[in-house]
């Protein structure tokens, strides 16, 4: 696993409970047999504002539908919550997402 990936993972808590993707953040330096891992939720049912940003599905990604990565719902996962890496984003997207990510944060 690293920094971009696609996971699907269920965790409970009030964003979680059932499997849904989510985008994992956390620097691949830290990810060698992590107890957890940081990353914000995917959805198909949210609007792409500054913070919140849109994807579509493609071979890379494999989401089944058009996606919204959400930078304003950033938590921190167990590991055993991770069902499957079912992809990863792209170099452009992933930009996408840190400039969101620090306009969100004030970083």
């Amino acid at each position: 696993m690293q920094r971009g990936d696609i996971v699907i993972a269920s965790e409970k808590g009030p964003y979680a409970g059932k499997p849904r993707p989510w985008l994992v953040l956390q620097n691949s330096a830290f990810l060698d047999r992590p107890s957890s891992i940081t990353v914000c939720m995917i959805t198909s049912e949210a609007l792409p504002s500054a913070f919140r940003i849109a994807v579509m599905p493609d071979d890379r990604n494999n989401l089944r539908d058009a996606s919204v990565v959400l930078l304003d719902k950033i938590l921190t996962i167990r590991d055993v919550a991770v069902d499957a890496v079912i992809g990863s984003l792209d170099d452009g997207a992933m930009t996408r997402v840190d400039d969101a990510a620090r306009l969100w944060l004030n970083l």
